[in-house]
């Protein structure tokens, strides 16, 4: 790939950042808070070996956490609807989104608040949550509508 097409792909991708809940953040990341705090005290009497299962257990926790969640972004590109959340990620083409709608749905999806956009497909829908759902929506759709015109 050259310089020049390299720079028009650049160009023609807008990435969008999830939005994230405090609840849901509490929600993952206490527990394994707990967990180290306990094996902190579990330190100061004569427990050793518990102490470091459960600091283990807050280090797989934490990390596990960190796999599904980081980073959560949402990328447009010129033909693709691109989502990652951690590990996860699926690439949607512009020419199967239908309709994209705010929505505060408890549905799972690539999203980490409730504050939604709901993204319907030729087969099935798609959740997600980014920062300015508004103004998702509109690129995204204007996105869709000039792939249409492309074709």
């Amino acid at each position: 790939m050259d310089d020049s097409s390299r720079a028009k792909n650049e160009v023609a991708q807008k990435v969008y950042q999830s939005s994230v809940d405090t609840w849901l953040i509490l929600t993952l990341y206490l527990p394994p808070f707990l967990l180290a705090s306990l094996g902190v005290y579990l330190t100061t009497v004569p427990r050793a070996d518990e102490a470091l299962t459960c600091f283990f257990m807050a280090l797989a926790v934490t990390l596990l956490n960190l796999a599904v969640t980081r980073p959560c972004r949402y990328t447009l590109t010129v033909d693709s609807l691109n989502l990652r959340c951690g590990l996860l990620s699926r690439r949607i083409a512009l020419e199967r989104i239908r309709s994209a709608k705010l929505s505060s749905s408890w549905r799972n999806g690539y999203a980490l608040s409730l504050s939604r956009v709901s993204i319907e497909l030729d087969k099935g829908q798609c959740i997600v949550s980014p920062l300015d759902r508004e103004r998702f929506v509109t690129e995204l759709m204007q996105a869709v509508e000039k792939r249409k015109t492309r074709k």
